[in-house]
Formats: structure tokens, C-alpha cells, sequence
């Protein structure tokens, strides 16, 4: 070893020196690469809560929205269709409580609860309105087919088609008055059982309106909106 040149061993050394440098430069890139990847996916799975919270909240409200319009016209909603809108309403609620703070998910829980005693399905007061509106829509028909012969009649009678004689024409003019006259009856009759049944959940409807706001005041919150009051 004594005679291998001064040369060598420093070109030795000088590599050797190299590799540990390249080494350890490596592993510099190595360790801030995969903070970069820590950064990265947990920037990554925050978005994805955003969204994910931005789609659940929109639901929500949406729910919301549905089930006060249901309860302004029950009558005309089919018990299909208010059964679907109660259960995405729970649905989406749970959801929200598994993503939202806890103010947020306090206030979901308040509107849950407040539109889960009302039975839509088997409610006397509901199925009455139901078949008075039934009721009214198909004597409502009626009126309309008869309103329209007379009107038929009247025009062939006035170009002389002998199919047509004043008697049909006062045949149907009766017709029409009479089934006019029910309607007229059978809808004041639905009208007043609408108005009081709003009367009894008016408060219900009153106070989801102003959870619902507060809702959308806390869902502003934890997207840091911050509302001046």
C-alpha cells in the first residue's frame, strides 16, 4: 500500500467524499419528498372533507326546503313522494352529524326532531285533506267537461246543426250550474280544513324556518364566513 501514489489515494478519498455527499443529499431530497407527500395528501384529504361537506350541506338544506313545502300543500303531494322526502330529510341529517361541528350538528338535530312526530302517512287531519282535495280536483273536472259541451253546444246550435236544440243547450247550462255549485262547496269545505290544519303546525313551519337559518349561519361558520350581525 506504501507505494500506491499520493494520487490515487486522493482520488479515493475525493470520491469516496462525493458518494457520501450524493448520499446525503439524496436522503435530504429523499426526507423533504416525502413531507412534501405527507403535505400533499393531507391537503389532499381536507379538500376532499370540503367537498364532501359542501355536498352533505346543500342536501340538507335541500331536505329542509322539501319537507316546509310538503306541509304548505300536503294534500297535493302523494304519500309516496312525502315518504321519499322524510326519509332523504333523516338521511342526509345523520349524514351532515358525521362531518359538521358540533354547533352544526346540534342545530341538524333540533330540525330532525322536529318534523319526526309528524305522522304523514296515517294522520287523521292529513288523509281528511287528502280526500276533500280529491274531492275538489275531480268535481273541478267535471265542471270543466260540462262547461265545454255547453260551450260546443251553443256554437253548433248557433250554425243550425240539428243535433243541437235549445233544450240540450239548457240541459247543460243546469248540469254545469249544479256541478259548479259543488265545487264551489266541496273546495270552501277543503279550504277551511287546509287553513286550520296550517294553523296548528304553523308554529312548526315558523320554527324550521329559523333553524333552518341558523343552520345556514353555522354551516357558513365552518367554512370560516364569518356573519356580522
Amino acid at each position: 500500500m506504501a507505494d500506491v501514489p499520493v494520487s490515487i489515494w486522493t482520488g479515493l478519498i475525493s470520491s469516496l467524499v462525493t458518494i457520501i455527499g450524493i448520499g446525503l443529499t439524496n436522503e435530504g431530497n429523499n426526507v423533504r419528498l416525502h413531507r412534501q407527500l405527507d403535505h400533499d395528501r393531507s391537503i389532499k384529504t381536507e379538500d376532499r372533507l370540503v367537498t364532501l361537506r359542501k355536498e352533505i350541506y346543500t342536501k340538507v338544506i335541500k331536505s329542509i326546503d322539501e319537507m316546509q313545502d310538503s306541509f304548505n300543500d300536503i294534500a297535493r303531494v302523494e304519500i309516496s313522494e312525502l315518504i321519499r322526502r322524510r326519509s332523504d330529510f333523516h338521511l342526509n341529517i345523520s349524514h351532515l352529524q358525521i362531518v359538521s361541528t358540533s354547533s352544526t350538528s346540534r342545530i341538524a338535530r333540533l330540525i330532525g326532531k322536529l318534523w319526526t312526530n309528524l305522522d304523514v302517512t296515517s294522520n287523521n287531519e292529513i288523509n281528511s285533506l287528502r280526500n276533500l282535495w280529491r274531492d275538489v280536483a275531480a268535481f273541478e273536472d267535471r265542471a270543466n267537461l260540462s262547461i265545454e259541451d255547453y260551450n260546443n253546444t251553443l256554437t253548433l246550435l248557433k250554425k243550425g246543426v240539428k243535433s243541437a236544440t235549445p233544450e240540450k243547450l239548457q240541459k247543460s247550462e243546469i248540469l254545469y250550474q249544479d256541478l259548479k255549485a259543488r265545487f264551489d262547496e266541496k273546495n270552501s269545505n277543503y279550504q277551511k280544513e287546509k287553513n286550520a290544519f296550517h294553523e296548528k303546525i304553523k308554529s312548526k313551519i315558523a320554527l324550521s324556518v329559523e333553524l333552518k337559518k341558523s343552520l345556514i349561519k353555522s354551516i357558513r361558520s365552518d367554512f370560516g364566513i364569518i356573519d356580522e350581525d
